[in-house]
């Protein structure tokens, strides 16, 4: 048995990206073993797997190396996500802001080509990277596209967070200190009410969005959530996008607050993610978490 699973990562090396069926066939064995096989070679990150991209209703199974050769399978993407990917791997670097919504949303969908990249300045905003593209490269051309005027002598410092980039020049200096926000101290209410222990916090924007690891009792013991709480008015798809980006990242599902509401497509894109966002508004009194 340990054997056929050293067959099996041989298989993918010399033959992948494949699909779970193309092994079984090759060895004469059955399907789910082939599954589990690669499962646990994934488990032990000696093979990845795509996470959208799918050849009916199977995932691919790929080496490190072999990367390039994912872009092969573009046709069995569904028309909109093949769309933008087409477009992203031309431009290299899309403007989140500069799409459109339905281009938004496909991007977001889009997880194992497109690569998000959080750019903090005077405000909070998304740039998308071609999955090929070096992290180090696409930090570059963003700097140039809001620095213009600057001289790219060396490379823009990361804070070795794939899908964070902070541009220090752009924030402004001297602010006055402040406190804990209106909205924070509603969010801490709320896990304190609901008896979910902080055991970190990222503040992404001040009083507007912020990101918790938490934890919480239940039945089995304790559990890690994540949450993410976001200072809105009005939550669209675009906004569920980047939390189900958190989902994958995070490989847990994500708890959303909010003192918003939903607007009618993000509720069709809550249901089509129904599992993996949890969604909240922290001023409904019948919230039952």
């Amino acid at each position: 048995m340990i054997n056929l699973k050293g067959d099996v990562y041989q298989f993918v090396l010399t033959n992948g990206p494949i699909i779970p069926v193309q092994a079984a066939k090759n060895f004469k064995i059955d399907i789910m073993m082939t599954s589990a096989y690669l499962s646990e070679l994934v488990a032990e990150k000696k093979l990845y797997v795509t996470k959208f991209l799918k050849i009916g209703t199977s995932p691919l199974y790929y080496a490190q190396g072999q990367e390039t050769k994912l872009k092969d399978f573009y046709s069995h993407l569904p028309q909109r996500p093949r769309q933008i990917t087409e477009v992203l791997e031309t431009n290299k670097i899309l403007r989140d802001i500069a799409l459109e919504p339905w281009q938004r949303v496909a991007l977001r969908e889009t997880i194992d080509f497109a690569v998000p990249i959080k750019v903090i300045t005077d405000k909070e905003e998304i740039f998308w990277r071609w999955y090929l593209l070096p992290q180090e490269e696409a930090e570059n051309i963003i700097k140039a596209f809001l620095n213009p005027q600057e001289k790219l002598e060396k490379p823009l410092e990361s804070q070795n967070i794939q899908t964070t980039l902070e541009i220090k020049d752009k924030i402004k200096v001297g602010r006055k200190k402040t406190t804990t926000s209106d909205f924070e101290k509603e969010i801490l209410e709320y896990l304190n009410k609901k008896e979910l222990k902080i055991l970190n916090s990222k503040i992404i924007r001040k009083g507007v969005d912020i990101e918790y690891d938490s934890e919480m009792n239940s039945n089995i013991g304790k559990i890690n959530i994540c949450i993410k709480a976001k200072n809105k008015k009005k939550i669209n798809e675009s906004d569920l996008g980047l939390v189900l980006n958190l989902t994958n990242e995070k490989k847990t599902p994500v708890l959303f607050l909010t003192n918003g509401i939903l607007v009618k497509k993000a509720e069709k894109y809550l249901q089509q993610n129904k599992g993996l966002i949890i969604f909240r508004n922290i001023h409904d009194k019948k919230d039952i978490l």
